[in-house]
């Protein structure tokens, strides 16, 4: 996954947090980390492979097509809010 963002993030960068079958009983919560100089200042490209998304067993999952929901979390200033674009699925 792929996407456009710039903003005045804090030390702790950006958590992305994905649902996988969410609305089945045996569903799983996946995160990854985005560290603050990846995403921090002017418009960046991030990059994030599905490798870096690991649920609280520490497995990653298999592929990206039992996703139901994708989280942008993270904190910014408001002199430079957060703004995202370009969204998209890449290839590894």
């Amino acid at each position: 996954m792929a996407f456009d963002c710039k903003g005045g993030f804090d030390t702790n960068g950006l958590t992305l947090s994905f649902s996988e079958a969410e609305w089945l009983p045996a569903g799983v919560n996946y995160k990854a980390k985005v560290a603050q100089l990846e995403a921090a200042g002017g418009w960046k490209t991030v990059l994030v492979p599905l490798t870096k998304f690991v649920n609280e067993k520490g497995d990653n999952p298999a592929n990206w097509s039992m996703v139901d929901r994708i989280q942008i979390s993270g904190v910014a200033t408001q002199t430079e809010p957060p703004l995202f674009s370009h969204f998209r699925w890449v290839m590894p």
